[in-house]
């Protein structure tokens, strides 16, 4: 008896787990848009692949050469869907700035996956 309860106790945790790893990569796909578009690359850090990181860096050291500050509202990021092929996953999603509805051109956003976390390979 005692173990039909500790078997049913770690299925209900693998359950958990598995649903919050499904909803990390669009929330970290939006986290990453939404910075990404805004020019809030510090915001994006902690979603980012090393390569994603390094391009993003090369985009702070140019903005800085220029020495200008953008300061924009980002648009509305519509998830749509998203699917994982082992440790890579695809979150497709379209924007809409103000009156501009650009669900027309819906985009793909890859993901793979680092040290249990989610990230994005842009």
């Amino acid at each position: 008896m005692k173990s039909i309860f500790y078997l049913s106790v770690l299925v209900v945790c693998f359950c958990i787990v598995g649903c919050e790893q499904q909803e990390e990569i669009p929330r970290n796909t939006e986290k990453f848009l939404e910075g990404f578009y805004s020019y809030d690359f510090k915001e994006i850090y902690d979603v980012s692949s090393p390569n994603t990181l390094k391009k993003i860096k090369e985009i702070e050291s140019r903005m800085a050469e220029l020495g200008e500050e953008i300061s924009v509202e980002a648009p509305v990021i519509v998830i749509h869907e998203h699917y994982e092929q082992g440790d890579s996953a695809y979150c497709r999603y379209t924007l809409k700035q103000g009156d501009q509805d650009m669900s027309a051109l819906s985009e793909n956003l890859l993901l793979i996956k680092k040290d249990n976390k989610w990230l994005v390979e842009y």
